[in-house]
C-alpha cells in the first residue's frame, strides 16, 4: 500500500483575517501529477480540509475554497500527497523472457510473471529502496538483480537481457498442433514437422507418441531435422519431442483426429484480379483451398485458343500449384480445425511469354484461367475463372525464368546447381559475363550466375534477340547454409539499357540431414542502424516506402505481391504472429546482421503481423500488408 508524504508551507495571514490562502507554492512543494489533500492547521488542530486536488508544478496558489477563520498569525498549510509509483521493464529476447518470474523486495515485496513479450510491472509503490530479481529455469540474467531507489518518480525501463545457461542451443518445432480427418481408407497424409536445434549443435532428440494410431518417423535424431507424423483411424493424441541437451525442451505437438464424411473441397481463386490487362512476363496465380480430409492438388488450366487439343474437361493444363505453409494466415485462423490449414494457400508463377497466339507472336492475347482443386476422395471443384490480357509485344523489361529448382522442388548439398534463362528486347542486350544478373534466396543476394550458355529451345522460341544464342545461366548454391524447409529463389536481371526485372520467383525446399541445413543465427550485435523508412531490394526501380503507424500501434508497410523487402532494423530475432501465437518468420524471409529480408513468393496475400526484438531490448511491431499485384512484371524494389 502506498504511503502518504506531507509537505508544508507557511500561510502568512494577519490576525483577525477570515481567510488564509497559501500563495507562492513552488515546484518543490508538490510532486508533479500526484493527487494531494490540502488541510489548514492552526496551533496543531485542523480547522478546514479541502477535497483532493490534482497538483502540478508551477501552481501558484491553492484553491480559494481552502480557508479558515482565525485570529492567529502564521497558520500552516499542509499538503498531503499519496505516492503511487511503478517499476516496470522487459526481459529480452521475449522468447527467453516469456514466463519468467520477477521478484520485488525491499520497501515492499511482490512477484510478477513476465507476459509473452517479456514485459513485467509492479504498481502502487511508495518511495523507498527496492531490489528487482528475475528468474527462469535454464536462463541467466544480466544483471542478476537490480537495486533501485524510488524518490517521487516511477521507473519504466528496468530491462534484463536473458541468455540460456548450460546449453547454448534451443529446441523448437514449427507446428504445435496438427489436424487429421479420416473416413474408411481415406486418411490425411503424413504431415512433416521440422525439429530445429539452434544454433546448430550435435544435440540428440527423441519423438514419442502417446497413442498407438499416431506414428512418428524417425523416432530420434541428432541436430536439426524433420519427422513425419502418420495417423490411422483412432483417438487423438500428442507427440512429445525431447532434447535433454537444449533449452525449451520438451515440445508437444497436439494431434487432433476426426471421423468425417467426405465432401467437396472449398477455397478461393484470388489473383490475378479478374480482367487484368497489359500483363507482361510472369504473373502470380494464387488462392487457397482446404478440405475435411485433404486437398491433394490445385491445378491451373486455361480455356483453349483456336483449335487446340484439350483434356476431357475441355481445358488445357498449365501446371500444378505449390502449397505454401504460412502464406495465408487469414485462412489458417478462419479454419483452424481443417487438416493442413497452415498450408491452405497456394501459388504458381505463370510465364506468359509461351501462351499461344494463332497467327501472331507467342504471349499476346486474352486468356481465361481456371483453378481446379482436387481432394483425396477424387472430388473436384473449379474455384473460378480469371480473364487476363497479355501484351508481351510491348514489354519493356527483361524476361525469362528459373528452371532448377522446380516450382516446389527440393535442393540439397553444398553445390546445388541453379539453372535459369533471361532475354531482353532489341536493341538491348544482357551483358554476357552475367554481372547484371543477381541470384537471391529469401531476398538475400548470393551472387551472379555464369551466363551466355546456349540452349536450342530458347534459341528457337525467341530468335533474333541479342542473347538468343546464350540465354542460359547457372549458379552453385550451398544449401547447407540455409535452414531445412521451404525458401524462395529469384533472379534480378538488367540489360545494358538499365532496364530491370525480377524473374523466376518460386518456392523450393532444402533438406539436409544432421547438422546441415541449420541457418546461422542472427548477429548479436547488429551493425545496420534502424531506418525510419523501408529499404526494399534489389535495385529494380529503387524507391523508399513510407512506414506509417497503424491504429494498433504497429508500423504498417504496404507492398504489392512478389515484392522484395529489405528493412534495416537492428534486430536480433523476430517472429510472425498467427492468431496471437508466435510462429517462425514467413517463408522466403531471412534476418541477417540486424536486417530483415523477405522475398514474397506467389501465394502471400493479406496482413502479416511481425514482431522484431532489437539489440537494445526494445521491440518493433510491424504489419506487412500484401496487395494483389498489377499484372506487370514483378518489380523488386529497395
Amino acid at each position: 500500500m502506498a504511503t502518504a508524504a506531507s509537505k508544508s508551507v507557511s500561510c502568512n495571514n494577519t490576525a483577525g483575517s477570515t481567510k488564509c490562502v497559501a500563495w507562492g507554492l513552488n515546484a518543490n512543494a508538490i510532486t508533479n501529477g500526484v493527487l494531494a489533500t490540502v488541510s489548514m492547521k492552526i496551533s496543531g488542530s485542523t480547522r478546514n480540509t479541502s477535497s483532493a486536488v490534482g497538483m502540478s508544478s508551477g501552481l501558484s496558489a491553492l484553491p480559494g475554497s481552502t480557508s479558515v477563520a482565525t485570529s492567529t498569525t502564521g497558520a500552516a498549510v499542509t499538503i498531503v500527497q499519496s505516492q503511487s509509483l511503478t517499476i516496470s521493464g522487459t526481459i529480452t529476447p521475449s522468447s527467453s523472457g516469456s514466463g519468467a518470474t520477477v521478484t520485488l523486495s525491499g520497501a515492499a515485496s511482490a512477484t510478477a510473471t513476465a507476459d509473452t513479450s517479456g514485459n513485467y510491472s509492479f504498481t502502487g509503490l511508495a518511495n523507498g529502496a527496492y531490489t528487482v530479481t528475475p528468474s527462469k529455469s535454464g536462463f541467466t540474467f544480466s544483471p542478476a538483480s537490480a537495486p533501485i531507489t524510488l524518490s517521487g518518480a516511477s521507473l519504466f525501463s528496468l530491462n534484463f537481457p536473458a541468455s540460456a545457461s548450460g546449453s547454448t542451443s534451443m529446441l523448437s518445432v514449427n507446428y504445435n498442433s496438427l489436424n487429421v480427418g479420416w473416413n474408411g481408407t481415406l486418411v490425411t497424409s503424413p504431415q512433416t514437422v521440422t525439429v530445429n536445434i539452434s544454433p546448430a549443435a550435435a544435440v540428440a532428440w527423441t519423438a514419442t507418441s502417446n497413442q498407438s494410431n499416431i506414428a512418428v518417423n524417425p523416432p530420434s535424431g541428432v541436430g536439426s531435422g524433420t519427422l513425419q507424423i502418420s495417423v490411422s483411424p483412432g483417438p487423438s493424441g500428442a507427440v512429445t519431442v525431447t532434447a535433454a541437451g537444449a533449452t525449451n525442451s520438451p515440445q508437444q505437438i497436439q494431434v487432433n483426429v476426426a471421423n468425417v464424411t467426405p465432401a467437396m473441397p472449398f477455397g478461393s481463386f484470388d489473383t490475378p484480379v479478374n480482367n487484368t490487362a497489359g500483363i507482361t512476363g510472369a504473373i502470380a496465380v494464387t488462392g487457397w483451398a482446404l478440405d475435411n480430409i485433404e486437398v491433394t492438388s490445385v491445378g491451373i488450366w486455361r480455356e483453349p485458343v483456336g483449335s487446340e487439343a484439350t483434356s476431357p474437361n475441355g481445358l488445357v493444363f498449365i501446371g500444378n500449384t505449390t502449397f505454401v505453409p504460412g502464406a495465408r494466415t487469414d485462412v489458417q485462423m478462419t479454419y483452424p480445425n481443417s487438416p493442413w490449414s497452415y498450408r491452405g494457400g497456394w501459388g504458381y508463377m505463370l510465364l506468359t511469354n509461351f501462351l499461344p497466339n494463332p497467327g501472331g507472336p507467342l504471349g499476346n492475347g486474352t486468356y481465361r484461367l481456371h483453378a481446379i482443386a482436387v481432394n483425396k476422395a477424387g472430388n473436384q471443384l473449379d474455384l473460378g475463372t480469371r480473364i487476363i490480357t497479355v501484351d508481351n509485344a510491348h514489354a519493356s523489361a527483361p524476361f525469362g525464368t528459373i528452371d532448377t529448382p522446380d516450382q516446389g522442388g527440393t535442393a540439397s548439398s553444398n553445390a546445388y546447381v541453379n539453372f535459369g534463362w533471361a532475354l531482353t528486347q532489341n536493341p538491348y542486350l544482357i551483358p554476357l559475363d552475367g554481372s547484371t544478373i543477381t541470384v537471391l534466396v529469401d531476398g538475400v543476394t548470393l551472387g551472379h550466375p555464369t551466363y551466355n550458355q546456349y540452349r536450342s529451345d530458347i534459341a528457337a522460341d525467341f530468335p533474333g534477340l541479342a542473347n538468343s544464342n546464350g540465354a542460359v545461366g547457372f549458379f552453385y548454391i550451398d544449401t547447407t547454409t540455409l535452414a531445412n524447409g521451404m525458401h524462395t529463389i529469384s533472379w534480378v536481371v538488367y540489360d545494358n539499357g538499365g532496364r530491370g526485372a525480377g524473374i523466376g520467383s518460386r518456392y523450393f525446399s532444402v533438406l539436409n540431414s544432421g547438422l546441415g541445413g541449420t541457418a546461422a543465427p542472427a548477429d548479436s550485435e547488429p551493425v545496420v542502424p534502424t531506418e525510419e523508412r523501408a529499404n526494399r531490394t534489389p535495385q529494380v526501380n529503387q524507391q523508399l516506402a513510407a512506414m506509417v503507424v497503424d491504429n494498433d500501434g504497429s508500423v504498417l508497410l504496404e507492398v504489392d505481391e512478389l515484392s522484395q523487402i529489405e528493412l534495416p532494423l537492428g534486430a536480433t530475432s523476430g517472429y510472425l504472429l498467427v492468431g496471437g501465437q508466435r510462429t517462425a518468420l514467413p517463408i522466403g524471409s531471412a534476418l541477417q546482421n540486424g536486417t530483415f529480408y523477405w522475398q514474397l513468393g506467389p501465394g502471400f496475400l493479406g496482413d502479416y503481423p511481425i514482431v522484431f526484438e532489437r539489440f537494445d531490448g526494445t521491440q518493433l511491431r510491424m504489419r506487412v500488408r500484401v496487395r494483389p499485384g498489377t499484372g506487370h512484371s514483378p518489380t523488386p524494389v529497395q
